[in-house]
């Protein structure tokens, strides 16, 4: 309903406990099956937040992988995209031939969502589903059992103290971080 013609879902039991370069090689080995320009892939996860998935993806297939996008122009005349990359000096302009692979971030803007018309229309595009097998991969090479990277403790993060709220003059409001500070022991 948000713009895709048609949809591919990748759907194995054996799937269940998967990390991110499984992950990477199952995305890999449904996207060789597709034509493409260009793959669009999240800065990171929800879940994970490796941020890793992308650049696995692309260094799988052998693209071009231009990341940290705040802005995509792609060329399909000249076969070429440019992306607006977040740099530590400000942005800097990366160009590569598609197809390649594009992780963006939030600075690309909100995403359009669907009138109802859209979400109608939605309901008659063609959603494909492949396993592991239609792919030709195995159980035993992704999921849980292959995975590189184990889930060995999760924990909640510590609560925070009570919040001490100072109210009058600004001498007030120092002296009150400085006998703060001390009680602390931090000056």
């Amino acid at each position: 309903a948000m713009g895709a013609h048609r949809g591919v879902l990748v759907t194995d039991p054996a799937l269940e406990g998967s990390d991110a370069w499984s992950t990477a090689r199952v995305l890999a080995a449904a996207l060789r099956e597709l034509e493409f320009d260009l793959i669009f892939a999240g800065f990171d996860t929800s879940d994970g937040v490796g941020g890793v998935v992308g650049p696995a993806v692309a260094t799988l297939l052998g693209l071009p992988y231009l990341s940290s996008a705040a802005k995509i122009e792609p060329d399909p005349g000249a076969g070429t995209v440019r992306v607006r990359r977040i740099s530590a000096t400000g942005f800097d302009v990366l160009a590569a031939p598609m197809p390649a692979l594009v992780v963006g971030t939030q600075l690309l803007g909100a995403p359009r969502y669907p009138s109802l018309k859209g979400i109608m229309a939605a309901r008659s595009k063609e959603v494909v589903t492949r396993s592991l097998a239609d792919l030709g991969l195995d159980g035993a090479s992704v999921g849980g059992g292959a995975s590189r990277t184990t889930l060995t403790d999760q924990r909640k993060p510590p609560e925070r103290g009570a919040t001490q709220v100072v109210r009058g003059s600004a001498e007030d409001g120092a002296k009150a971080i400085v006998e703060l500070l001390a009680s602390r022991r931090l000056i």
